[in-house]
């Protein structure tokens, strides 16, 4: 994996951590546009994030880390997104790791 995909990530998550602690807006303003900066460089570089948003669990291009019981969301469909997964043009970079869903517990079935 290119080490460049972690401090994308580990930049990220600096930010969330940023904005839910209400720091100052400018200088928070200043981490987005980094952030839109850094997303649009991979865009040139044809790196595109792997979707998982409301899609079934691919073994192609995802990696489940767990799954678990969920009310809404059917089987094998993905609950959360634990680490974005990239491709470079059809390459796979690497996978997204996921959550992913068992169905309705059967518990609250019986």
């Amino acid at each position: 994996c290119l080490p460049i995909l972690d401090l994308f990530d580990g930049f990220k998550l600096g930010l969330a951590s940023a904005e839910a602690q209400k720091i100052d807006e400018n200088v928070l303003k200043g981490f987005q546009m980094i952030l839109q900066q850094f997303s649009e460089c991979l865009k040139a570089l044809t790196i595109v994030p792997i979707d998982s948003t409301n899609v079934a669990f691919d073994p192609n291009v995802h990696h489940a880390v767990s799954n678990c019981y969920h009310d809404s969301i059917p089987e094998d469909q993905i609950v959360h997104v634990v680490r974005t997964g990239y491709k470079l043009g059809e390459r796979l970079l690497r996978p997204a790791s996921v959550v992913v869903s068992k169905g309705k517990s059967p518990e609250k079935h019986q």
